[in-house]
């Protein structure tokens, strides 16, 4: 090297510690039914010698979904001066909140994000038929049809055939499926019930559908029932 030669210096890297960030959040209910809003109510916090503390100002941005690939934007948002705010959204589908905080105009403070609890949305189901009458062979023969006005269906449509001697304490006979018949999601079961009693459908509720309960229908004894009691 010559000696009047300026001496270079290799580039030194400078590391910066980011000052924490969170995330704390609550929902105004984790299970609503389709078409219902929810609201998330968020504080934003940075963390420092004495704690966390709120972190004012800060903007950032809210999206919704069952996942990280499955997400719809709800909005962006602000802090107050205490640190929080909230966000009303109408979900179309089950999910949770996911929250991410805005830093890129400082690189000293962490860009937090956060999720909410799991928000479950119920669409609607509903029996549009259920008869319950006692056959020839003095079986009762119940059937009827189930809906799902909402737009989706279940994989499997569980029905269970109660039956009532008072038409207030119910125990279930049998669980058959629903099926497609062509003018509704038919289904049937044939009894081994000699005596009187209130029969009713009913559709459990699950994470992503509403429970249903038919009509009730009283069935009278069979003939040879009736006649063994007198």
């Amino acid at each position: 090297m010559h000696p009047d030669s300026p001496l270079l210096s290799e580039p030194v890297q400078i590391g910066v510690d980011q000052i924490p960030t969170r995330f704390t959040s609550t929902v105004s209910s984790t299970d609503i039914d389709f078409g219902q809003p929810v609201t998330v109510s968020v504080k934003v916090e940075q963390k420092t010698a004495d704690g966390w503390v709120p972190l004012a100002g800060r903007s950032g941005g809210v999206l919704f979904g069952p996942d990280d690939a499955q997400t719809d934007l709800v909005g962006g948002f602000t802090t107050a001066d205490d640190g929080t705010f909230t966000m009303d959204y109408t979900p179309w589908q089950g999910g949770y909140f996911q929250l991410a905080l805005d830093t890129s105009d400082d690189p000293f403070l962490q860009a937090g994000t956060g999720t909410s609890d799991v928000v479950h949305v119920h669409r609607a189901s509903k029996f549009t038929a259920f008869t319950a009458a006692r056959s020839d062979r003095g079986q009762v023969h119940a059937e009827g049809l189930i809906d799902f006005p909402d737009g989706w269906m279940p994989a499997r449509i569980n029905v269970h055939i109660q039956s009532s001697p008072d038409g207030v304490n119910w125990s279930t006979l049998t669980t058959v499926e629903a099926s497609w018949g062509g003018s509704g999601n038919d289904f049937a079961a044939d009894l081994d019930e000699s005596g009187a009693a209130y029969y009713r459908a009913v559709f459990d509720a699950d994470g992503n559908f509403q429970s249903a309960t038919s009509l009730t229908v009283f069935v009278p004894a069979s003939a040879q029932s009736a006649s063994d009691g007198s």
